[in-house]
């Protein structure tokens, strides 16, 4: 998924981070990365959504909050990402 990742293929990276998720669901770093490749692939609520799941894993991972705040700066949601950011 990270090979993926790196040269900008999100769709494939999201499959594969997808599929990692099945067999280690409560994985934060799996959620992190594929909510990176969503946000790169400009699927912001699906970003904000792994980003999200990832502070339900672990509330004090602060790459999920810098991550989550980063996407919704990208959907112009500046308050949302103030929050996250704070």
């Amino acid at each position: 998924a990270y090979a993926y990742w790196s040269t900008s293929r999100n769709r494939l990276a999201i499959d594969d981070y997808t599929k990692a998720l099945s067999l280690t669901p409560d994985d934060i770093e799996i959620y992190l990365q594929r909510g990176q490749a969503h946000r790169n692939g400009n699927e912001y609520d699906l970003s904000i959504a792994d980003f999200t799941k990832a502070i339900e894993l672990n509330p004090n991972e602060a790459a999920a909050y810098t991550g989550r705040g980063v996407s919704h700066e990208f959907k112009r949601n500046f308050d949302a990402a103030i929050a996250d950011y704070s």
